[in-house]
């Protein structure tokens, strides 16, 4: 179990590895327009202080990320895998949240304006800029 505890607002709860896989698997279906960072592979041996410490980090960093995204932290699920601290009333929202698939046309995706968002980072942007210029390119190279 990886302890999980949320400031300002002095959450602490115990989740599993499948947890948070379930986490990022929701987000992924119910965001699609939004990078969901990846999470690390499931081993199913017992692990060492340090290997659960740095796994712990590593969670940690995986819900920092998801929690700057202004589109993610509006999702019900991912504020409830952070305050809902009784494990079985847990359990309860995983079995009603699996049934939920994410949006089927445009119109359902869930932004906060409205308007379909994309968020790219500096080099994403930049590579989006000169794809143009890339192709051009591209294209002079293969009719010579």
């Amino acid at each position: 179990m990886i302890t999980i505890d949320t400031f300002p607002m002095k959450w602490r709860v115990k989740r599993l590895d499948t947890d948070f896989e379930v986490l990022r698997e929701y987000l992924l279906r119910a965001f699609p327009q939004t990078i969901i960072a990846p999470l690390p592979k499931i081993k199913k041996t017992r692990l060492s202080k340090r290997q659960a410490s740095k796994r712990q980090t590593y969670y940690q960093r995986f819900l920092n990320a998801l929690l700057k995204s202004h589109v993610l932290r509006t999702s019900k699920f991912l504020v409830a895998f952070l305050s809902e601290g009784n494990q079985e009333q847990f359990n309860v929202k995983l079995l009603t949240i699996e049934e939920e698939t994410g949006p089927k046309n445009i119109y359902e995706f869930k932004t906060l304006t409205g308007e379909i968002e994309v968020e790219q980072r500096k080099r994403a942007a930049k590579f989006c800029n000169s794809l143009t210029q890339f192709t051009k390119q591209y294209e002079k190279i293969n009719s010579l």
